[in-house]
């Protein structure tokens, strides 16, 4: 297995967000797709993104784990996670989270990627929404200036699955 990106153990501001007249914080978030939705995490949820070689038990019922640094990694399963689907992604990317105990990755689509977000473009994500939309493990959204979106997940609800 090789290591994809690692994580810094604390949220930062930007100089840049320092300096700016409106004094917005930036904040950094560790992105990525599940299905075609885009999906970000805050950066200080995040022990490290890794590609795996091989991801070991069983597809069917959704018990699987990978072998990282000799430890055994339980592993979510995204897409049952955020949208109540029984797709299992085939995709090499896992997300490994922080947790008090054991580490836990979550399956993911897509190579991740930190972006550097404007906290002022974070809003709710209305429970109409979450609702009706079948989303799960979801607390907010992130605006961005193209008119597209990032919905954030929240790291515990992620925990519990």
């Amino acid at each position: 297995m090789l290591t994809f990106s690692t994580a810094q153990s604390k949220p930062h501001l930007s100089r840049s967000s320092r300096h700016r007249k409106n004094s917005d914080p930036v904040l950094s978030f560790l992105t990525f797709q599940v299905k075609d939705q885009v999906f970000g995490l805050p950066i200080e949820a995040v022990e490290k993104a890794i590609v795996v070689d091989h991801i070991h038990g069983d597809a069917s019922t959704g018990a699987r784990l990978v072998v990282y640094q000799h430890q055994e990694i339980p592993l979510i399963n995204a897409h049952r996670a955020i949208f109540q689907s029984s797709t299992i992604s085939q995709s090499p990317f896992v997300v490994i989270l922080k947790t008090q105990n054991h580490p836990i990755g979550i399956t993911i689509d897509s190579a991740p990627s930190i972006r550097r977000i404007p906290q002022s473009t974070i809003v709710p994500l209305s429970e109409t929404y979450r609702h009706h939309g079948a989303l799960q493990c979801t607390s907010d959204l992130i605006q961005l200036e193209d008119h597209s979106i990032i919905f954030l997940l929240d790291p515990e609800k992620l925990l519990r699955f």
